[in-house]
C-alpha cells in the first residue's frame, strides 16, 4: 500500500505544516523501510507464489516490523529519535510536542492501513496469530482505496502547505507515478519477482519519494 502510506504522510504534513514533508513520509513508510531491510538481512521474508502473475498476492513473514507491538515500539523509537535530533528547531517553531505525537501516530497508522488490505498475516506480537481483512483479494477495490487515501492526502497537503504551486505539483507527480506502479503491480502480467529485488526496489522507491519530498519542501522553515 505504498501510495496510500504516502497519502498519509502528506495528510500529516497538512495537519502540522511546520513539520518537514520528508520527515512525515519517513514516518508513514517506516514499517516498510524496516521490513525491506530485514528481508535483505534474511530476518523477515517475502514468499512469491508460482501464480503471482495471476493472483498478484505475495506472502509475508514479518513478525517484527509489522506486528502491532513492533509498530508501537517503532513509533516510540522514531518519535524519540526525532525529538532528540530536531527538538531545538521544533521548539523554536512551536511544534515540538505536536511533532512528537504526530510522528508516532503517523508511524502507527501504517499497521492499521495494512490491516485493511493484507490477508491475515499481521500479528499482534511476534509469533502471534495473523490478522488482515484481505482487500488485496479484490485488486480493484484495494487500488481504489489506495488512490482515495493518496488523493485525499495530497488535496489536504496542497490546501494547507505554503509551498509554491510548482513544488506542490512536483510532489503530486511523484505520488501519481508511484500510483501507476501500484496499478501495474495489481493488474500487470509480470512474472514472479525475486524477494530481494522487491526489497531493493521498495527501498529505492521510498528513497526517491522521500528525497524528492524533502527537496520540494527545502525552502520552508519547517520544524524537523
Amino acid at each position: 500500500m505504498l501510495v496510500g502510506h504516502i497519502g498519509i504522510g502528506l495528510a500529516a504534513k497538512a495537519i502540522e505544516p511546520r513539520m518537514k514533508l520528508g520527515t512525515m513520509l519517513v514516518a508513514a513508510l517506516a514499517l516498510d523501510i524496516v521490513f525491506f531491510l530485514l528481508v535483505l538481512a534474511g530476518i523477515e521474508h517475502i514468499a512469491v507464489p508460482r501464480d503471482y502473475g495471476v493472483s498478484h498476492l505475495l506472502s509475508f513473514d514479518f513478525p517484527y516490523s509489522h506486528s502491532l507491538l513492533g509498530s508501537i515500539l517503532l513509533a516510540v523509537v522514531i518519535a524519540l529519535a526525532w525529538a532528540l535530533w530536531g527538538g531545538r528547531r521544533a521548539r523554536r517553531h512551536g511544534a515540538y510536542w505536536d511533532g512528537i505525537a504526530l510522528i508516532a501516530v503517523t508511524v502507527l497508522t501504517h499497521w492499521f492501513l495494512d490491516l485493511i488490505v493484507h490477508t491475515p498475516d499481521l500479528p499482534l506480537y511476534p509469533g502471534g496469530e495473523g490478522y488482515g481483512i484481505g482487500l488485496w483479494r479484490h485488486p480493484a477495490a484495494a487500488l481504489i482505496l489506495e488512490l482515495a487515501v493518496a488523493v485525499a492526502g495530497f488535496v489536504a497537503f496542497a490546501l494547507r502547505s505554503q509551498l509554491h504551486w510548482g513544488r506542490k505539483l512536483t510532489v503530486g507527480i511523484m505520488a501519481a507515478v508511484i500510483a501507476c506502479f501500484t496499478a501495474e503491480g495489481a493488474f500487470g502480467q509480470m512474472g514472479a519477482p525475486d524477494a530481494s529485488a522487491i526489497a531493493l526496489s521498495g527501498l529505492l522507491v521510498i528513497a526517491l519519494a522521500v528525497g524528492l519530498a524533502a527537496f520540494a519542501d527545502r525552502s520552508r522553515r519547517s520544524a524537523g
